[in-house]
């Protein structure tokens, strides 16, 4: 008797299908769940509407948006240390869940770099501290 899987399809990026296989394809895809999660909260689009961004809107290669997604699924899935980004780059499920692109664009894109979460965690700290401040 044939086993029956399902498909699922995140809403960030309907053109992907999940499908649970004897396969080990990654150890992450939960990543794609969290991002579901993400997105119905709202919450990345309420911190990107606080955050200034000072670079050079010219040489802005990664949104807010999906620096913000890269960090917050990268510690939700255990990933604590910045160093493990370039490992993670080379997970195309991760290029999925952190872009900002659909279909299968985010797999010819590079992630955030190590340095560009750091500097986001940089500018996250000193609005925190500054709030501090303020109280």
């Amino acid at each position: 008797m044939a086993e029956t899987l399902t498909t699922w399809s995140p809403s960030c990026n309907v053109s992907v299908n999940v499908q649970l296989s004897g396969e080990a394809t990654t150890s992450d895809a939960g990543a794609l769940l969290l991002r579901e999660a993400l997105d119905c909260s709202g919450a990345i689009e309420v911190m990107e509407e606080h955050l200034v961004d000072p670079r050079d809107p010219l040489r802005v290669r990664h949104s807010l948006a999906s620096q913000l997604r890269a960090v917050v699924l990268q510690r939700a899935m255990g990933w604590y240390d910045l160093n493990d980004t370039c490992t993670l780059c080379q997970d195309p499920l991760w290029q999925l869940a952190c872009s900002d692109a659909r279909s299968l664009t985010p797999l010819n894109e590079a992630r955030p770099s190590q340095a560009t979460l750091s500097r986001l965690l940089t500018c996250l700290a000193r609005i925190l501290h500054r709030a501090d401040q303020r109280r």
